[in-house]
């Protein structure tokens, strides 16, 4: 990072009847969902020989301060940091570790903003919620969203005490994950009967090469599909999902990057989203709402 006036650096994812999919499919999801309730201090709660220290231990982590933010192109987001209220605030950052730049997104010291300290992309942009910093309030308002700032933040604060060195490093308090959907993104609808093959289209330049490509449903955990350097990674994907979606084309030529559930179940009704990679940025390129209808008796039969 820079310096400080007059200090040193500040460190800062042939097949079986439709009957039997469905069942195995579905017990996938549930398992998915427990997992994802459960948490990962679910096995600590249910060993009884695991001693109390590490109770305490696992309860305090899970209690980590993170925030998912989603916002649209133009809006103005709200980046939350709820610190103490004890102590003289000395150093607040507003820091972005992707952002391959020593400049912060915002930066104070002794009540002074220094504005310089700024990366050039956030400048006039980003402002204090509350000036006074009343109660441990140390959110910030990024102006006018744009897709690039999307990713993560983190919210670094200093204060002054007679047990710390002055130069000591700035405690991380908050870190945020910033979503950004282009505001001229337009959602396309499908609705198909069980059993049906059924494209989720999605498009993205042809400009530059596409380094990485993620399908995912916001509701769940995992990916749908995962592409990246080249080459699908199975691996990657929910059981659920493996050989049963595929690229509508391999090759993504012209930037299509649509992808093909295979044989879709009502189960897979829901929300997709296709985002990807391109000269080093990520961003969401379409989204599907898909309706899957179940399938009952044929048209003419049974009455």
């Amino acid at each position: 990072m820079k310096e400080e006036p007059g200090s040193v650096s500040i460190n800062h994812m042939n097949p079986p009847s439709n009957t039997k999919n469905e069942l195995r499919r579905s017990s996938f999801l549930v398992k998915r969902s427990l997992k994802a309730d459960e948490g990962p201090c679910a096995e600590m709660r249910s060993a009884s020989w695991m001693l109390v220290p590490w109770l305490l231990l696992c309860s305090e982590g899970s209690q980590q301060k993170t925030k998912q933010e989603e916002a649209k192109t133009g809006d103005d987001v709200l980046l939350w940091c709820q610190g103490s209220r004890d102590g003289a605030v000395e150093v607040l950052e507003w820091v972005k570790p992707d952002l391959k730049s020593d400049d912060y997104v915002f930066f104070l010291r002794d009540n002074q903003i220094y504005d310089d300290y700024q990366h050039p992309s956030f400048r006039s942009r980003v402002r204090l919620r509350d000036p006074e910093m009343t109660d441990g309030d140390f959110s910030v308002v990024l102006k006018d969203v744009t897709l690039h700032d999307a990713g993560s933040y983190e919210c670094r604060v200093r204060k002054s005490s007679s047990e710390r060195r002055k130069r000591a490093t700035p405690e991380l308090i908050t870190s945020i994950k910033l979503k950004v959907q282009d505001s001229a993104l337009v959602q396309t609808h499908i609705t198909t009967d069980a059993g049906n093959r059924v494209t989720l289209p999605c498009r993205a330049g042809s400009s530059s090469s596409i380094t990485a490509l993620e399908w995912v449903r916001p509701d769940k955990v995992d990916f749908v599909f995962w592409y990246r350097d080249g080459r699908s990674h199975p691996e990657k994907q929910h059981p659920y999902y493996k050989n049963w979606v595929e690229l509508q084309d391999e090759h993504m030529e012209d930037g299509d990057v649509s992808l093909t559930v295979i044989e879709a179940m009502n189960i897979d009704s829901g929300m997709y989203e296709c985002w990807v990679n391109q000269d080093g940025t990520k961003r969401q390129m379409g989204s599907v709402q898909l309706h899957v209808r179940p399938s009952g008796p044929r048209k003419g039969v049974g009455g």
